[in-house]
């Protein structure tokens, strides 16, 4: 909270509690890593680099764990999310750099990959097999 308001006394009125709380708390963290995170400043505090590195990484840690804990939820009410994605296969076409971003943005969707040819994504997409399918055609010249 103190890196995003830019002083202890702003982290601590957002917190509703006491600026020695937040100082307290913030020197605790910096004792255990063995690191400064905040440049205390005679008006209110800046991140260092290490600051700003550290609290990166601990937001990336935190949205993680509040993915999996809605993916917990979701699979505990049976709402796991599955994706069937039908390919045409090739060694020039390679799903990873499809699907890279696609599982960092919705890291809940189990995505199969299906692979065959274009006869056939076409029937399994009518027949409810493939949610997507993502067929080769020829050129239109």
């Amino acid at each position: 909270m103190a890196a995003e308001c830019g002083s202890f006394s702003s982290a601590a009125r957002e917190l509703n509690t006491e600026v020695s709380a937040v100082s307290r708390a913030v020197r605790e963290v910096e004792d255990d890593l063995g690191v400064g995170l905040f440049e205390r400043l005679p008006r209110g505090a800046r991140l260092t680099d290490t600051g700003r590195s550290y609290v990166s990484s601990a937001r990336d840690v935190l949205n993680r764990y509040e993915r999996a804990s809605l993916d917990a939820r979701r699979a505990a009410a049976g709402q796991v999310l599955h994706l069937a994605l039908g390919l045409v296969w090739s060694p020039l076409s390679t799903p990873v750099a499809l699907l890279g971003p696609f599982a960092t943005d919705f890291p809940a969707i189990a995505v199969e990959i299906i692979k065959g040819a274009n006869d056939g994504l076409a029937d399994w997409l009518r027949s409810g097999r493939l949610d997507v399918a993502i067929a080769a055609t020829d050129p239109p010249y």
